[in-house]
């Protein structure tokens, strides 16, 4: 299963100022408080996984950009899905969330 995102900057910085260990935070933050938060501690294999942004390049205000996060476990998208906020910070940026049509 896969969850596809569209993330919109609210200010512009280069593309290196964003790494995966953020969206690997972003992500557990999202878990936290849900049936699966118990995983980020178990000392095995996390069962999701997720790309790098894309376009790569600059991000400037306004300009969507796309990150896809996968799951063999429905349940696990189904948590993120439900539970990922309108507006969060990778690093010190701040991103609108924007669900595609």
């Amino acid at each position: 299963m896969r969850l596809m995102l569209e993330l919109e900057p609210a200010g512009d910085f280069a593309y290196q100022e964003v790494n995966p260990y953020f969206t690997h935070s972003l992500i557990w933050n999202t878990l936290k408080e849900t049936e699966f938060s118990a995983m980020h501690d178990q000392p095995k294999f996390k069962f999701f996984s997720f790309s790098n942004i894309w376009p790569v390049g600059d991000f400037k205000e306004g300009e969507k950009k796309n990150l896809i996060i996968s799951s063999p476990i429905l349940q696990l998208i189904e948590a993120l899905f439900e539970n990922l906020p309108e507006t969060f910070k990778l690093g010190t940026h701040e991103f609108e969330l924007k669900l595609p049509a």
